[in-house]
Order: C-alpha cells, then sequence, then structure tokens
C-alpha cells in the first residue's frame, strides 16, 4: 500500500482522494508522504478552467461556492484565483480604460456592474 500512496500522490492526486480510495485515515496518508519525501502541492488550475472561473464571476454573477461545487474544485482555490484576478485589475493603477460591457459584470466589493472596471474601485484607488 505504501508504494501505491506514494505513486498516486507523485501523479498529483490529492491527499484526501488517494485516502479515500485505500479507506485509511488522511493522517495516515499525509505521514506516508512526509516519510518518503513527497512534497504536495496540489494541483494548479489549467488556462480553460481559470477563463471558466472568470466569466462565471464576471459575467454571471455566480458565488465562489456555487463554482466550486459545479467544477469539482476547492472553494479555497477558486476563492484564491478570483481574488488574485481582483487584486490584479485593483493593481493596474496607470490607466484605468473603463469600458462599457453590453453584459453585467461582477465587482467582487459592489456587485454587478455595466462599466468595467468598477468605478467605485478605480475612484476610492484614485484618492
Amino acid at each position: 500500500m505504501h508504494r501505491e500512496v506514494v505513486r498516486r500522490l507523485r501523479q498529483g492526486r490529492r491527499i484526501r482522494e488517494v485516502a479515500v480510495e485505500f479507506r485509511v485515515p488522511y493522517s495516515v496518508v499525509q505521514r506516508i508522504a512526509a516519510e518518503s519525501g513527497v512534497k504536495y502541492c496540489g494541483r494548479q488550475l489549467d488556462r480553460s478552467q481559470e477563463a471558466e472561473i472568470r466569466r462565471r464571476r464576471e459575467i454571471d454573477g455566480q458565488s465562489i461556492r456555487t463554482i466550486a461545487r459545479e467544477m469539482g474544485l476547492p472553494k479555497s482555490k477558486v476563492g484564491r484565483f478570483s481574488r488574485r484576478v481582483y487584486l490584479d485589475v485593483i493593481a493596474d493603477d496607470d490607466d484605468v480604460g473603463f469600458e462599457d460591457t453590453t453584459q453585467t459584470r461582477r465587482c467582487p466589493v459592489h456587485g454587478l456592474v455595466t462599466v468595467w472596471p468598477c468605478v467605485a474601485c478605480a475612484a476610492t484607488r484614485r484618492s
């Protein structure tokens, strides 16, 4: 079992998935990973997943929890990506370049907006 656990972790499987598959506690798989020197870093989002999360958050206005449940991803991963995208928009301090959108987009702070980036966020950033 030890070899199989290590092999699955090296393939990028999550500790919880491996624990459920082998019907052992999470801590056992975690200990095996630590003893064998496997550094578990989790899976990264690929570009298609990032685009899908962005579309669902900005255009459809779905919550992080809903997106995570429907895409089968951890809620924290979706939240961190959404926050990083939002902070990238805020950090773009040089030229705001507003654009009218035909569809509403969701500002993480102010909700649905029709001008992007959010005018209220841009105003608070400039003052």
